[in-house]
This record gives structure tokens, sequence and C-alpha cells, in this order.
């Protein structure tokens, strides 16, 4: 669908109208700010709960602690 219109139209006027689409959605609100900020808040709570050891830590408060070799410390 998107190529058939880029062939109609042109690649130019595809963009342009999908920039004056997103600018009227956008227009004279502040939701395009409530959105970024929150892509960007739910973004930086995903990699901080990819990157930290939360995760490798939960085996610990299992069962399955039992074949590990080593406990984490705990200050």
């Amino acid at each position: 669908m998107a190529s058939q219109i880029a062939d109609d139209l042109g690649a130019q006027t595809l963009v342009d109208s999908v920039v004056t689409m997103f600018t009227d959605v956008f227009a004279g609100s502040s939701t395009l700010f409530i959105t970024l900020g929150l892509l960007v808040f739910i973004t930086r709570i995903l990699v901080r709960l990819g990157t930290s050891n939360y995760w490798g830590a939960l085996c610990y408060a299992t069962d399955d602690a039992s074949e590990l070799p080593t406990a984490p410390s705990c200050y």
C-alpha cells in the first residue's frame, strides 16, 4: 500500500503528507510532549531492568538456589 502511494505521488510528497499529518495531530497541544516523555520514561525503566542484576538475584529467592555454589553478598 505504501509503495503504491509512493509510486503514484513520489517519495517527497509521501514524506510531506506524513509530516503534515503528524503536525495536524500534535499541533497546539501538549500531546507530543506527553507522548515523548512517556516513551523516554518507559525506555529508561526497561534499560534499567535489563542491565541490572535483578533477574540474576531472583534465582536466589526461589528453590533453585540450592544448586548454586555461592549466594550473592548482601550489604
